[in-house]
């Protein structure tokens, strides 16, 4: 795009159309070519009374006699079209002269202007027409103004109303084209100029007050979107700082939970490992005497029966312990009392191999807490740092830990096995203090706390 097209382009957008572009009857261009250009959509002035070719090269080369791009060659052209046209009327006189009312230029000018042709008509015309050039004469003879003639002035501002409400208020004229009547009074079209400067900046300076108010609001509007963005940060960091914590602590908790998931593997795996080794597998080891069956002296059996009166279950037993025990029922390693039933009041003496024990205790715990027991004496070894001790623990209503450590009972009847380590006897039911005065005599006893 030139930069004319780019300027006038610009000019539209920022403060709309002060000039439109102006076509005569019949749609020939008067002005406003560069205008089409540079908007194929920018109104467009028909002037109906333009309808002949005299009044349309008039009209153009007054629209365009002052304008810095127009060059002298393309003005030639113009007046050249202007006298054709008048000649083709079949006007009579001197067209210089008819020309030089009708645009303003100056005689000399249009005589070094027009081509020798146009003047030697002109010459012709001169000396074979007395009339005319007496005619012609008297129009260069200014004429003397009555009271009532209107001044040049006086007319000027008359045309300038008249654009002013037709073109620019998108009116059609009333009568005769206001530029041809400008020509035809021979007033100098730099004074529509100046006219047109005033309304350009009127214009302007409309313009920039509105620009100022819609700048105003922008200011209020944007201060406005500044409070909230702030609101909305704050709202976001917050949340952001809300969802950190958030996962901070979760991550926390599953931490703790995988740790103490992780220690307890690792206790039961370590115990396991113990128990394997410390105790080969069997019920009771004694110094390595190759025995694998020990049975519970006949003392903490009686013992047990004075706190619960009776013995209704042993589910770890042989029938060679039950003569000690006299359990009125009693599973053996083939019944495997684990899949049994247990009620009312149970002596156990768990077989000390891993799982077994461990198996054995957690059952008993589960159905004292079930109901499904209503006492029980648990003679096991002190193993407290295990999982399945803590358990019977956390149950327990009283726990007495025996002095020295127990000499169970051989096949032979003889109290020679004695173990790796001390033993205790856990109680559970709601006799712990009976149990306690009974079982003082073996060890110190211990109470749970509510």
């Amino acid at each position: 795009m030139s930069n004319v097209k780019y300027d006038l382009k610009k000019s539209k957008d920022e403060i709309g159309v002060l000039y439109p572009r102006i076509v005569d009857k019949e749609d020939r261009e008067i002005d406003g070519f560069h205008r089409v250009s540079a908007d194929e959509d920018w109104p467009t002035l028909r002037l109906d009374h333009i309808d002949t070719d005299v009044k349309y090269w008039t009209a153009r080369i007054t629209a365009n006699t002052h304008r810095r791009g127009v060059s002298e060659k393309e003005r030639k052209k113009d007046i050249i079209e202007l006298a054709k046209s008048l000649r083709a009327e079949g006007h009579k006189g001197s067209l210089v002269n008819i020309i030089a009312r009708l645009t303003t230029f100056k005689v000399r000018y249009l005589q070094r202007l027009l081509p020798i042709g146009f003047k030697q008509k002109e010459k012709a015309v001169r000396s074979g027409m007395k009339a005319d050039a007496l005619s012609a004469s008297n129009e260069q003879t200014p004429k003397r103004k009555s009271k009532h003639e209107t001044s040049d002035k006086e007319k000027l501002d008359n045309l300038y109303k008249k654009i002013e409400k037709s073109a620019f208020n998108g009116q059609k004229p009333t009568s005769q084209s206001t530029i041809e009547k400008a020509t035809t009074l021979g007033l100098d079209v730099t004074q529509y100029k100046e006219k047109l400067e005033e309304i350009k900046q009127a214009l302007t300076n409309s313009i920039a007050k509105q620009y100022s108010e819609v700048k105003k609001d922008l200011k209020v509007a944007y201060e406005k979107s500044t409070a909230i963005k702030k609101v909305l940060t704050a709202q976001i960091k917050a949340e952001e700082t809300r969802i950190e914590k958030s996962n901070k602590d979760l991550r926390e908790s599953l931490r703790d939970e995988v740790t103490e998931e992780v220690t307890q593997q690792v206790i039961e795996r370590t115990e396991k490992e113990r128990l394997e080794k410390s105790s080969e597998k069997n019920v009771h080891v004694a110094n390595a005497t190759g025995e694998t069956e020990w049975y519970t002296p006949k003392i903490y059996i009686d013992a047990a029966k004075k706190v619960m009166g009776t013995i209704d279950v042993d589910p770890a037993s042989t029938e060679i312990a039950n003569k000690i025990v006299n359990a009125e029922k009693y599973y053996s390693i083939k019944d495997d009392g684990r899949l049994q039933k247990w009620d009312g009041n149970v002596w156990m003496n768990p077989p000390y191999s891993q799982p077994l024990v461990t198996e054995f205790c957690n059952l008993l715990v589960e159905k004292i807490k079930k109901g499904e027991i209503k006492q029980a004496c648990v003679l096991v070894n002190n193993a407290t740092e295990t999982l399945f001790y803590q358990n019977m623990l956390s149950c327990c209503q009283a726990v007495c830990f025996i002095k020295g450590r127990v000499k169970f009972i051989d096949k032979k009847g003889k109290s020679t096995g004695v173990p790796l380590q001390g033993q205790t006897i856990l109680y559970f039911g709601e006799y712990e203090k009976p149990f306690g005065e009974i079982f003082s005599e073996f060890g110190r006893v211990l109470y749970a706390t509510s």
